[in-house]
């Protein structure tokens, strides 16, 4: 009974929220758009606007406002980035 309501509880709060589930699971290959400039640059135009070749290891769950995280291997090297993705679209 009360798994039940759980359920109804979930199905309702995510229609009115508009929860989307992540469309990117373990194991999918992924590019990271690099949005950082540094100060004083002047070559903006020339840098590449995506980086590496990355495999999802692990979805973890995060804050609600933002979404799922994403723990992420550098595809060529095999080591895991530092720190978690927030966004992959």
């Amino acid at each position: 009974m009360r798994e039940e309501v759980k359920k109804d509880d979930k199905i309702k709060y995510d229609k009115a929220h508009k929860v989307m589930e992540p469309s990117s699971k373990i194991g999918d290959t992924v590019l990271l758009q690099e949005s950082t400039v540094k100060p004083g640059a002047s070559k903006v135009i020339m840098k590449q606007r995506f980086v590496g070749s990355y495999i999802i290891q692990d979805i973890v769950v995060g804050r609600r406002d933002v979404g799922p995280a994403y723990r992420l291997v550098d595809e060529k090297t095999g080591k895991v980035l530092r720190n978690l993705v927030w966004k992959i679209d």
